[in-house]
């Protein structure tokens, strides 16, 4: 027995004719669903149907912070018996901190002397 022939293409429409133009990252409204642009601007993290790079993974996605906190805890590992990681912790108050700290105390004070 024979299978039937598979049924003829549609023609594309118009929106998939743009979509294809920008890179097949097509579709998803306001927030950009399956590969859009979305809020902000930023295309999604996929392979490349999705507008990723073709070396990424389509597994699941970690959040930065946790990849930031393994990477932390493999320097620790690594690093940690190291000569320059031993000893005290010092803390150094930097101008960036240290300023708008100083402006907030005295707008307080002020809204406190005027309330």
């Amino acid at each position: 027995m024979a299978c039937p022939p598979p049924p003829p293409a549609a023609a594309p429409t118009a929106r998939a004719a743009a979509d294809a133009a920008r890179g097949g990252a097509g579709g998803g409204g306001l927030f950009g669903g399956r590969g859009g642009r979305g809020l902000g601007g930023f295309g999604s993290l996929g392979g490349p149907a999705a507008g990723g790079a073709a070396g990424v993974p389509s597994g699941p996605t970690r959040a930065e912070f946790d990849q930031a906190m393994d990477d932390l805890r493999d320097l620790l590992d690594r690093r940690g018996e190291a000569e320059q990681a031993q000893g005290e912790i010092t803390v150094r108050w930097a101008y960036e901190v240290l300023a708008p700290v100083i402006a907030g105390a005295v707008l307080l004070g002020i809204l406190l002397a005027l309330g």
